[in-house]
């Protein structure tokens, strides 16, 4: 689903400025031309009248050209303000969906299911500036001249031209990177001068309840092979588990979350594989768990 985003909401109403405009007091009125009659009934000589006149004349032509002046800036200010304005774009991967996204640039995005990628319609800036929560693989298009920066809510990621994975849920408790291909510059905005080079095959995992950070050695395609539709877990613990599955398959999961806690997974699911087969691997590695499906409920037991 993708719908468009007026940036305009986030900033200062334009129309605050036409109204200060409309609200001052730049007409003469009828008062003021018959003060000016008046006075030059008082003046006696036509060399002292002609004086007047001309100084009467010159002031309100200067005065006409100065509201001209005004107002063909502020239209033309306001139409230059209106262009430069960019039009955000919001895609959203429901769960049980995934998406591709082909950026104004190039770039290439990857969605899993339960994701959004805010975005510009066209690049105008330095940089080139996205939103992400979810997981998404990144292949940027190459330009020295404008890095490519995907924001997050605990990381930033900085790219010229690469290939990279983020895992960045909400509901997760860490978040991470995975650089498949070129080089990565990963910042933690939380954490003052915490910055991070990744070179391939290297996996920076930021966990923001205590702010730790490790980093690991993958196998970063493993890593991205939920885009031909396989799930691959490396010390995964059962909530990070459960949650790809409700987001595969669209359901939700009920269990024990004290029983789950201290467990940790390394497995590997098909995309043949269906949501009753994904968890008859789980119970296989669970001894004495079993798990019952009611509608669009797994109620998981241990």
């Amino acid at each position: 689903m993708s719908k468009n985003i007026d940036i305009r909401d986030f900033v200062e109403s334009e129309g605050a400025v036409e109204s200060i405009w409309q609200q001052s007091d730049g007409a003469a009125s009828g008062k003021t031309f018959e003060e000016l009659m008046s006075l030059n009934r008082k003046i006696d000589t036509l060399q002292r009248r002609r004086n007047v006149r001309n100084r009467i004349i010159a002031t309100f032509s200067a005065a006409a050209v100065l509201a001209g002046v005004i107002l063909v800036t502020f239209f033309l200010t306001k139409d230059a303000y209106n262009k430069s304005l960019p039009v955000y774009i919001q895609k959203v991967t429901a769960y049980g969906d995934t998406a591709s996204v082909c950026l104004p640039d190039g770039t290439l995005v990857a969605m899993n299911a339960g994701s959004s990628l805010i975005y510009p319609d066209t690049f105008a800036d330095e940089t080139r500036t996205v939103f992400f929560t979810g997981e998404g693989n990144f292949s940027v298009a190459k330009d020295p001249d404008r890095p490519f920066i995907v924001k997050t809510a605990w990381m930033d990621v900085k790219a010229l031209g690469t290939r990279f994975c983020i895992q960045a849920y909400s509901e997760e408790r860490t978040v991470r990177t995975t650089l498949e291909e070129g080089r990565v510059q990963v910042d933690f905005p939380s954490l003052k001068e915490k910055s991070f080079i990744l070179d391939p095959d290297t996996q920076i995992v930021f966990t923001p309840s205590d702010s730790t950070i490790a980093m690991f050695h993958v196998n970063a395609e493993k890593v991205a092979l939920w885009e031909q539709g396989y799930m691959v877990f490396h010390s995964a613990s059962f909530q990070e588990i459960a949650s790809r599955l409700e987001r595969k398959y669209g359901v939700s999961f009920v269990y024990d979350a004290a029983k789950a806690a201290g467990r940790a997974f390394n497995l590997r699911l098909t995309p043949e594989e269906t949501l009753s087969e994904s968890l008859d691997v789980l119970t296989w590695l669970v001894p004495n768990s079993h798990y019952r499906i009611s509608g669009n409920k797994v109620y998981y037991f241990f």
